[in-house]
């Protein structure tokens, strides 16, 4: 545990971290049903806000 290191602060815009996190959800989405159930209305609810 002592090996770890600290991680770089990324800056990105909040669009762009939306984006990120939209991407990462549907890959989990992709991995099995379970995840597709469990965060479909996440990613559909994070994607209409960049609708609006």
């Amino acid at each position: 545990v002592r090996d770890l290191q600290q991680l770089p602060l990324v800056q990105e815009s909040v669009d762009e971290m939306k984006e990120r996190i939209i991407s990462a959800h549907r890959v989990l989405m992709t991995l099995n049903e379970t995840n597709r159930e469990a965060f479909k209305d996440l990613v559909s609810t994070l994607e209409a806000i960049d609708e609006k």
